[in-house]
């Protein structure tokens, strides 16, 4: 799975691509395979995991983990920026019954 997102993120027309749900529409600023900087020892962790970063700096981020010998868990993360003032402080997980396709 994550060799085949690899091969889509990674192709040069993925940056700029748009995607929408619901009102918002979200386009690919970035799309790469991140790394990480300690703060304290300046160390760089490569390979840290896929990051798709939207204009508006929302962003999904595929990780690995796993300790076994096989297989593996893959972590997703998703993160929307929202600057109505009206939705910051509704329940993320309770959707309006008029948001429902019928």
């Amino acid at each position: 799975m994550i060799k085949d997102l690899e091969t889509v993120m990674f192709d040069a027309s993925f940056i700029g691509k748009k995607f929408s749900s619901g009102d918002k529409t979200y386009k690919v600023t970035v799309a790469d395979n991140f790394a990480y900087t300690d703060p304290v020892d300046e160390s760089v962790s490569k390979n840290q995991g896929l990051r798709i970063i939207f204009s508006d700096c929302s962003r999904i981020i595929f990780r690995l983990s796993g300790t076994g010998s096989a297989g593996a868990t893959i972590r997703l993360y998703i993160d929307s920026y929202e600057k109505d003032p009206q939705k910051i402080d509704q329940d993320p997980q309770v959707r309006k019954r008029s948001s429902y396709s019928t």
